[in-house]
């Protein structure tokens, strides 16, 4: 067993094999198709940009538009930076369950495409080194989106010629090197060219009752949307009984609670759901369940439903603004807002969670082993298994958190400790490539307990990638605990071949700790095993036995 496991492709791998990957380095999603207004402020951006913009919203709130104005100026400048077009959302200025992305992860994620097969530094500094190196060598722009404070920022913001535009829910302190601007709410103009683009009968209704509606939805480009599609499906609202539900939903809101959201669009969210039909509910609620972009195939396997069904629900979705797609990468994603609207009902209802999550849970975790079948195929599949595995790791990373415990926010479905373990068997490796050593045996600790209690492989599994990773910090005595007991585990399964790389690796650990003879032993037994079962490994590790000999001669 190798730390990086070969694999073959598993059988129904190759037909889904997308005909041209998207490029790893250009992953920022394309503005909104109907972007409206801004005009001065995108030229106030273009005409200033340098090292690059901050862009916070005067009111602190989602829903302004800032990452709108993000994309549609990051479109703009695509043309000079040929090295790459990052985004990533680091998560900042969330409700209190949701955890902004520590300055090292984010690095990790954003160094990713230009190292594809290199295992990142481990100390933060040298980390940080390679940050900085990566991005002064290459002209890059990355869309930092959410981000939480001064301190993450410090550690994100590219060297030239790279450039960052930034978005942050408030103003922090941060270096002369950005340009500030800070987004006031759409202009009445802009906000009456984005309704009547989005549903222009409201063209025709009566002045004072447009001018109502802005003053209610206007402050906000997302509450436009919505309320745009709930007007355009004349079927779905009038003008009069949406300002009439405005102000009971107002009510009902302030009274239950101190606002802290977007007032505007939440209840352009309550007038959507109320206006969706009852059956589709469930199936809105449920998309909660996705931190990052999804596929089809995603919301097939949360929903349970086959590909027409699915087609239907999204469309739907989509028309009325709830859901976005970006046909480039044919991927479909929730607006903050609208994934923290659709949690707050989802977690509302603790056993359909239950089942969701573990739908979700187990879809991630076979296209995680797909995208590691197809990097370990090598050849024209590499490129192929990078972007699958860089586009499921925040679905899975997700799944680990919320299926371990550490994310107690939401519900554990049952038989938790059959997922843990099959992470080990079936994917860690590919762990290995986007975290740090000490977080991947805080992983490995936590299968192992599950592990334990059910599954003898995934425990002897979990071991021997313990026990790599001690060998990799140098930690030659727990490296050799773990090998001991793994090697106790697959004596009692039979395993020859992991039997052999048992006593080959407490070989290696017993002569790092200095007990020369007790290597020379182990190496011999492995040894003898490796030629019974004709592992082509007999050789090297042959060669090693001659030369340890040599020198105990001496």
């Amino acid at each position: 067993m190798e730390y990086m496991v070969a694999h073959k492709l598993s059988p129904g791998t190759e037909p889904t094999l997308f005909v041209h990957p998207p490029a790893l380095r250009f992953n920022i999603t394309p503005p909104p198709v109907n972007f409206v207004g801004r005009r001065a402020e995108l030229a106030e951006l273009l005409s200033n940009f340098d090292r690059g913009v901050l862009i916070t919203s005067a009111a602190g709130d989602l829903g302004e538009g800032a990452t709108a104005l993000a994309r549609q100026l990051a479109a703009e400048l695509a043309h000079d930076f040929p090295d790459g077009c990052l985004e990533i959302d680091l998560r900042g200025g969330m409700p209190d369950f949701v955890t902004p992305l520590l300055p090292a992860e984010a690095q990790r994620r954003l160094l990713r495409p230009f190292h594809p097969d290199a295992l990142l530094p481990e100390e933060p500094g040298e980390l940080d080194r390679l940050y900085r190196e990566t991005f002064s060598n290459l002209k890059v722009l990355l869309l930092l989106d959410n981000v939480a404070s001064a301190t993450q920022l410090r550690r994100l913001l590219p060297r030239q010629p790279s450039a960052a535009i930034v978005t942050a829910r408030t103003e922090f302190p941060v270096s002369a090197k950005l340009y500030s601007l800070n987004l006031h709410k759409l202009r009445t103009e802009d906000a009456r060219a984005l309704l009547l683009q989005l549903a222009p009968e409201c063209a025709r209704m009566p002045q004072r009752l447009l001018a109502k509606l802005l003053q209610r939805f206007g402050s906000s480009p997302l509450a436009l949307r919505l309320v745009g599609a709930l007007l355009r499906d004349s079927g779905a609202r009038t003008p009069r009984s949406l300002l009439s539900r405005y102000n009971v939903i107002k009510r009902r809101l302030t009274a239950l609670r101190t606002f802290d959201a977007n007032l505007a669009v939440t209840i352009a969210l309550e007038l959507a759901y109320e206006a969706m039909p009852a059956e589709q509910r469930s199936f809105f609620e449920a998309l909660a369940v996705f931190p990052a972009p999804f596929t089809r195939l995603a919301a097939m396997a949360v929903w349970n439903v086959d590909a027409g069904t699915a087609d239907a629900l999204l469309v739907g979705f989509v028309r009325s603004n709830l859901v976005m797609y970006v046909p480039e990468t044919e991927l479909y994603a929730l607006h903050d807002m609208v994934s923290f609207y659709a949690q707050e009902l989802m977690l509302g209802q603790p056993e359909r969670t239950r089942l969701v999550m573990a739908r979700y849970a187990y879809y991630v975790l076979a296209e995680a082993a797909r995208a590691g079948d197809l990097y370990n195929a090598r050849g024209p599949y590499r490129d192929e298994g990078i972007w699958r595995f860089n586009a499921i790791w925040p679905h899975l990373w997700a799944a680990w958190l919320r299926m371990s415990g550490a994310d107690p926010s939401w519900p554990h479905p049952g038989n938790v400790d059959r997922w843990l373990c099959d992470v080990v068997l079936r994917v860690f490796p590919m762990f290995s490539r986007v975290l740090p050593m000490t977080e991947q045996m805080i992983i490995l600790e936590r299968v192992l307990e599950s592990a334990q209690r059910l599954d003898r492989q995934a425990e002897a599994t979990t071991l021997y990638f313990m026990g790599q990773i001690y060998t990799a910090q140098e930690e030659h005595a727990q490296a050799l605990r773990c090998y001991q007991q793994y090697l106790k585990i697959v004596y009692e399964l039979h395993d020859r071949r992991a039997e052999a790389e048992a006593m080959m690796h407490i070989g290696g650990a017993c002569g790092a700790l200095g007990d020369v003879k007790r290597a020379q032993e182990s190496w011999r037994h492995a040894l003898a095993l490796f030629k019974m079962i004709g592992d082509p490994r007999a050789a090297q590790l042959r060669a090693w036995l001659e030369a340890l000999e040599r020198k105990l001669t001496r």
